[in-house]
């Protein structure tokens, strides 16, 4: 029989092999222990870190996803209308869709805004308005209506002037507002801040004195209208202005050249057709129109500059103070308003003799 020993080496092994899993063994029974001993501290410390972590989400995460969602969210002008309008107050209806992306069910709480002129600094608000309850809702229509009282004058003259002066204006509405969202009872303060460029009225570019339906009278007594006739005015603004009986000086160039009046002025989106008159120094007009300047065609470009306003019996200064800020251009055809109205021909010196006086006096004697 062979009685061979183990080798040293393998003896050893197993040695420090046992030493591991008797040490591993142990670490186990100290853990447990451990834990059975101070369970509540781990449990405490697990509920503190599932507060920390509602608390980040309620508190920073969900007002920070709202305020983002109402800063994606693009608002639509529809229109705005201003009626109703009195010296210190008037009528103001927007209507407006706001779009996002409808992914967050929640609902904006009323609010109190201001509109301010973005490109114009310091940004003072020319109007307050109250801004309904509204949605998160991809698509939201908001309708309001509200009476107005002009609380800085100057503000709102200064918007009235933009309208109808410039091309294009920009308006922003800001307010503070809360949000509640669904599943969630707490609401959280949010900015609303929105920018919106909408059509002004350029100078009221390209209006026109329709000729068929104007005529000029040589029988209307000193101060009433010898003019009468039939405008078409552009609007390419979604901005609706009630403004009454207006009155224009006229020029043409450095020549002043008399009055022109619109009555129940309501400039609409659109083309607006309107009735005028005006009072018109004939003689210098008809003496324009001969002159070398302007005699090929008899056409004179009338500058219109606003002079007064009055809607209700009440004198309306923002309106009159935007319209004083425009030159507005309208080129009318004198001569073919001559030859229709009076029958008189006019033409340029050396061709006829210009200016034919005895016609003009004998068509004033024969209407006389």
């Amino acid at each position: 029989m062979n009685n061979t020993a183990a080798p040293a080496s393998d003896k050893h092994d197993y040695d420090l092999k046992e030493e591991m899993r008797l040490a591993q063994t142990s670490k186990r029974k100290t853990c447990m222990r451990h834990c059975k001993r101070f369970w509540w501290i781990y449990l405490i410390a697990f509920v503190c870190i599932v507060v920390l972590v509602v608390c980040l989400v309620i508190f920073v995460a969900v007002p920070n996803i709202a305020q983002d969602k109402i800063n994606d969210a693009e608002l639509e002008v529809v229109s705005i209308a201003v009626s109703q309008t009195q010296s210190e107050s008037y009528t103001l209806e927007i209507n407006s869709i706001i779009h996002s992306d409808g992914s967050t069910s929640a609902t904006i709480d009323p609010f109190d805004g201001v509109i301010y002129l973005e490109d114009l600094e310091p940004h003072t608000p020319f109007v307050r308005v109250h801004f309904p309850q509204t949605s998160a809702a991809e698509r939201q229509e908001i309708t309001l209506r509200e009476d107005v009282h002009i609380e800085d004058m100057d503000a709102f003259t200064t918007f009235t002037t933009w309208v109808v002066n410039n091309e294009t204006l920009r308006l922003t509405v800001e307010g503070k507002t809360r949000v509640k969202t669904s599943g969630l009872s707490r609401k959280y303060d949010v900015d609303f801040k929105k920018t919106v460029e909408v059509a002004g009225f350029n100078k009221l570019r390209g209006a026109e004195i329709v000729e068929e339906e104007s005529r000029i009278s040589l029988a209307a007594q000193e101060g009433e209208p010898n003019f009468r006739g039939v405008a078409v005015i552009p609007n390419p603004s979604v901005i609706s202005l009630d403004i009454g009986n207006v009155t224009f000086s006229n020029s043409v160039g450095a020549t002043a050249v008399g009055s022109l009046s619109i009555d129940d002025l309501q400039l609409l989106p659109g083309n607006n057709t309107v009735n005028v008159s005006a009072v018109m120094d004939q003689i210098t007009l008809i003496g324009l129109a001969s002159s070398p300047e302007f005699c090929e065609d008899g056409t004179l470009p009338f500058t219109l500059r606003g002079d007064t306003v009055v809607n209700h019996g009440q004198s309306l200064s923002y309106f009159a103070d935007a319209l004083a800020s425009a030159d507005i251009t309208v080129n009318v055809d004198v001569a073919t308003l001559a030859q229709e109205s009076l029958n008189i021909t006019l033409s340029c010196p050396g061709e006829g003799g210009g200016l034919d006086l005895p016609s003009l006096l004998g068509g004033l004697l024969g209407q006389g």
